[in-house]
């Protein structure tokens, strides 16, 4: 069941730009949420000659594939295999569904998530990201059954446009995985970046203790508090991975609060694992620099302790 709007995202969602430029009620800012730092950009990337090259780069996704090791995972769950997709901005990537398609059509997957931010919310059209996404579901829920999250550029309709297409929507709620009789649970919590409407009492709501608890959420900022109740895997995105970085895969930003090493890729934080996509698509303007585009496929492996 789809749960109902949270009120502060419902607030906020009506409020004017200024709104965009802060978090909820604590008003810490956001540079990311600026529009004036990407025109700048682009203009030095025109200066430079780059731009063509910035786009190239941007339209090259790859799929990523990654092994993570669980020291819960149930024994039927070895090699278990996730597709995380995040950071499409479907409005403001045309064709970005396609590669998608064409990229995951020949591959075994036992569960694919939708990490956020499907719209791109400056610039973009909300009524053509919803369509895109909805042709973008529509092949992948033959591949295997979809569960999202929705980030901090996600208007709450798109939580409903999935959901009538049989998505699981994991807003502060969670999804039990069964298999042979062993099960992990697929813990969802709302945009905490922006929106602040994470609730981790509300998702968790009906899990056992000890259980094995993979948490989702659109952006890493909530490492801390998933170490300390217990998760063992936290898959995000939101970063970009920097999208624009120095060589050796450096972020010039990470429009995030987290460590650097947080801001792609697989990182650990005490005894989590967790994975930081660097999204399918750009924000802000269309152009990457040594740092590609991916969905990732995730096998999971029990970590054997002797």
């Amino acid at each position: 069941m789809l749960k109902p709007i949270h009120p502060v995202r419902k607030k906020l969602e009506v409020r004017s730009y200024y709104g965009l430029i802060h978090k909820g009620g604590t008003q810490w800012f956001h540079w990311e949420n600026l529009t004036f730092p990407y025109s700048l950009l682009d203009l030095i990337l025109k200066g430079l000659d780059i731009s063509a090259s910035g786009l190239k780069n941007a339209l090259e996704l790859r799929l990523a594939r990654h092994t993570i090791f669980l020291p819960c995972l149930p024994d039927s769950f070895n090699d278990y295999k996730i597709l995380l997709i995040t950071d499409p901005h479907l409005d403001g990537n045309p064709g970005l569904g396609e590669q998608i398609h064409r990229l995951c059509s020949d591959i075994s997957m036992d569960l694919i998530i939708l990490g956020g931010d499907y719209h791109f919310r400056f610039t973009g059209n909300p009524n053509l990201a919803v369509t895109r996404l909805r042709e973008m579901v529509g092949w992948l829920k033959h591949q295997a059954p979809v569960a999202a999250v929705l980030g901090n550029h996600d208007e709450y309709i798109f939580a409903q446009s999935l959901y009538t297409c049989g998505v699981e929507m994991l807003v502060n709620s969670h999804l039990k995985v069964t298999r042979e009789g062993d099960s992990f649970y697929v813990v969802g919590v709302d945009d905490c970046h922006y929106y602040g409407t994470h609730d981790f009492d509300e998702a968790e709501a009906g899990i056992p203790g000890g259980a094995c608890k993979i948490l989702v959420c659109h952006s890493p900022e909530l490492y801390k508090a998933a170490s300390r109740r217990g998760y063992v895997l936290y898959l995000a995105g939101h970063t970009h991975g920097g999208q624009i970085c120095l060589p050796g895969n450096i972020p010039l930003l990470k429009n995030a609060r987290i460590p650097w090493k947080f801001a792609s890729g697989t990182w650990r934080y005490r005894q989590l694992a967790g994975y930081t996509s660097s999204g399918a698509g750009c924000s802000g303007l269309q152009a990457r620099f040594n740092c590609p585009p991916e969905i990732a496929l995730l096998t999971l492996k029990q970590e054997r302790r002797d």
